[in-house]
């Protein structure tokens, strides 16, 4: 069906026939076994998401309110992944500048328009990272108004107008 995977296996879960299921594809039935090396990357460097590693009182995890009583919930001391302390997976208060990979589904998606948690702890970080993703996506669009070199041509920039001209 849809959305059975990679070759019939690692399906059924958000993100299955995307990065987050041929990653598992890839180690689980395409590399030779016990040939390859895992390593536990921290998620908030790699894959950050800006996610609270603490329960919420909300009914789905939350960002940590700023203002508990205005927000109407709060972070309890459970930690998410069972564990009694979960200080160093507090994702939600690392700068994007230390961050080498971004899943936006916490931040919420840049093409949603998203505010990035407005009123909680992890709002400056979804922010920062929406503006990178929108930096990243700027640079794309201008790589792809470029014009092409036609029969070898050089192209040259007409400095009075920045008009883009052919010799």
């Amino acid at each position: 069906g849809p959305r059975d995977g990679w070759a019939g296996k690692f399906g059924g879960f958000y993100g299955d026939v995307t990065f987050q299921g041929i990653l598992p594809y890839y180690y689980e039935s395409v590399a030779p076994q016990g040939v390859h090396n895992e390593a536990e990357l921290d998620r908030c460097i790699f894959n950050q998401m800006g996610d609270n590693p603490r329960k919420s009182t909300y009914k789905f995890p939350r960002a940590t309110p700023l203002d508990e009583k205005k927000m109407g919930f709060h972070d309890t001391k459970q930690c998410r992944d069972g564990r009694t302390d979960c200080s160093d997976t507090d994702c939600q208060r690392i700068h994007p500048k230390d961050s080498v990979t971004t899943h936006f589904t916490f931040c919420k998606k840049p093409w949603d328009c998203s505010q990035g948690n407005p009123g909680t702890v992890v709002a400056p970080t979804c922010l920062g990272l929406l503006k990178e993703w929108y930096g990243i996506r700027r640079e794309l669009e201008d790589w792809w108004l470029l014009p092409s070199p036609r029969n070898n041509n050089e192209i040259e920039t007409n400095s009075k107008n920045n008009d883009i001209l052919l010799n």
